[in-house]
């Protein structure tokens, strides 16, 4: 036997690469691309053709004591050049989560500085694969999207050598939270870095467990519950994330409530404030292609800089069009007003069922001559 199939991934299909079965090291994604795969008598499988992931997942497993969920970002890269296992990746996939740049800050002027510095931003933790799919090679980046660069400073200040992120980045996924560099740290912070790991790495797998057993028992809806302890920087904190998908999955819904003494927002210096804070996102398709879509969300405010409002509310409307090449973006639309192309669908289905008539008339003809023969 020797197959040659030319594939047309879509959106709706879901593409995994298993990096190491023990683990659960599993790579998710759906997006587009186009495939040629070939087998040969000898039962040789090459693929050729690129993948363009949209979205999707990365479980990252180091050594089954850190396992985080990583979300691919939109436009990573698999190209194929013959061997399935020996193709050519650029994937980018982010962790997000909240902590406080204190630990960083070599010293601290005022007490005002002080309670910005503690408040619980927005960090992301980038995890980087490229090279070569069966022996991908793995970089790390750190960022906090939602800062004015004087702020992002102090994480590029503290952290100068690879060595140095690849401990911060270490101590973000298994604590939460930032490790306080060796010229900024004492012996008793070096004692409560030892003591939270086993702390915090436990409040980890319970909030894991409690958080799957909660997604199945409400179906179509995802939970995450985590609860962070109390520690010198922050009192306990809980937090609730949901994403739901209703309507046929026209609207889509995620959000999350955070409940916590933190940030500059917190009683010490705004009494009228809550302690309660959430993040929500509505996406709704106002079509059944999705190119049109209307959003709103509320999102409490991260940077330092600011302090006016704890919240920023928004609505929009977005539209989205792909196409190949500026004629066919013309012609499609010039068809759309003069209605050109649903006069050619029409016609093209009339066509369609006379062919179907005219085949049905031969099988029925062939029918009756057969039966005149027996």
């Amino acid at each position: 036997l020797t197959l040659n199939m030319g594939i047309e991934v879509t959106p709706e299909a879901q593409v995994q690469v298993i990096f190491d079965p023990t683990l659960g090291n599993i790579l998710k994604s759906s997006g587009n691309g186009n495939l040629q795969i070939q087998v040969n008598k000898e039962g040789e499988v090459s693929i050729l053709g690129d993948y363009v992931a949209e979205k999707g997942d990365y479980l990252f497993s180091l050594e089954n004591f850190v396992n985080k969920k990583f979300d691919i970002n939109k436009g990573g890269t698999v190209i194929w050049e013959g061997d399935p296992y020996d193709a050519i990746i650029d994937i980018t996939a982010t962790y997000k989560l909240k902590t406080s740049l204190q630990p960083l800050t070599r010293t601290i002027t005022s007490s005002q500085e002080s309670n910005e510095l503690s408040s619980r931003v927005p960090i992301n933790c980038d995890l980087i694969l490229s090279d070569r799919l069966s022996q991908p090679k793995i970089n790390f980046n750190i960022g906090a999207p939602t800062l004015e660069q004087s702020t992002q400073n102090i994480i590029e200040e503290a952290i100068g050598t690879k060595e140095e992120l690849n401990r911060q980045v270490l101590s973000l996924l298994v604590l939460n939270k930032f490790y306080t560099p060796s010229y900024n740290a004492n012996a008793n912070d070096k004692a409560v870095n030892s003591a939270n790991i086993a702390n915090t790495y436990t409040y980890e797998l319970l909030s894991g467990q409690l958080s799957n057993i909660v997604s199945q028992m409400l179906n179509d809806v995802d939970v995450g519950i985590s609860y962070r302890p109390q520690d010198e920087i922050s009192s306990e904190q809980i937090e609730v994330a949901l994403s739901t998908q209703i309507f046929n999955d026209r609207v889509t819904l995620n959000g999350n409530v955070e409940y916590g003494k933190y940030g500059k927002f917190n009683s010490s210096n705004n009494p009228n404030s809550s302690n309660i804070v959430g993040d929500f996102d509505l996406d709704v398709k106002l079509n059944k292609s999705g190119s049109l879509r209307a959003k709103a969300y509320t999102h409490s405010n991260d940077d330092l800089s600011f302090d006016n409002s704890p919240t920023t509310q928004g609505v929009g409307i977005s539209y989205q069009e792909e196409f190949d090449t500026i004629g066919e973006l013309i012609q499609k639309y010039w068809n759309w007003f003069t209605g050109k192309g649903k006069k050619e669908k029409s016609v093209i289905i009339e066509k369609e069922q006379k062919a179907v008539g005219s085949r049905q008339q031969a099988v029925d003809s062939r029918q009756q001559a057969a039966g005149s023969r027996q």
